[in-house]
């Protein structure tokens, strides 16, 4: 069993908790959400980090077939491993998908540090939800942080704290 804990943790663009832990047994699966404001004492063996805990990042193109691409015109797709863009992205009236073409946490950090610029106008719980949330949902995946779900947590690093926004730092690893 493994415990953690951050400032925040990305359940879904609508729940974004503080101040709660996250326990996860061995095959990974969610078998506790802690409120810490509840609790008369900290929790045993528990980590805190830095930054905001998320389900993990799931490539969209690298799980469906391409007959299976008809449900992107209702999200603000970007695919950031094929765009050669140099313009910022700017927000829709859609939800922001997020793809890397890959689930390789070495790959996407290094596409990220390359293009963060490009997601300037995005706020780091859009990008969160555009790679973790969204992905979940449209591959029909229990993969989100609740209970009982089994995912991989990531802590997201490096953005602003004080307007959610990133910077060349960004950095995701697993926990």
């Amino acid at each position: 069993m493994k415990r953690v804990c951050s400032q925040q943790i990305f359940c879904s663009p609508d729940v974004i908790l503080r101040n709660t832990v996250v326990e996860q047994d061995s095959n990974n699966r969610i078998t506790n959400l802690i409120a810490l404001g509840n609790q008369l004492a900290e929790t045993s063996h528990t980590l805190f980090y830095d930054g905001i805990i998320s389900s993990e990042i799931m490539s969209v193109k690298f799980n469906i077939g391409s007959n299976d691409e008809n449900f992107l015109n209702d999200y603000q797709h970007i695919n950031l491993q094929l765009n050669t863009s140099d313009k910022l992205f700017k927000p829709e009236s859609k939800p922001l998908l997020l793809d890397f073409e890959s689930n390789d946490l070495s790959i996407i950090n290094a596409i990220l540090k390359e293009k963060y610029y490009l997601l300037s106008n995005f706020n780091v719980f859009e990008i969160i939800a555009g790679c973790t949330y969204y992905p979940n949902y449209i591959l029909n995946l229990s993969k989100e942080i609740k209970l009982f779900s089994k995912t991989n947590l990531l802590l997201w690093k490096g953005f602003h704290q004080t307007n959610n926004s990133i910077n060349r730092q960004i950095e995701i690893i697993r926990l």
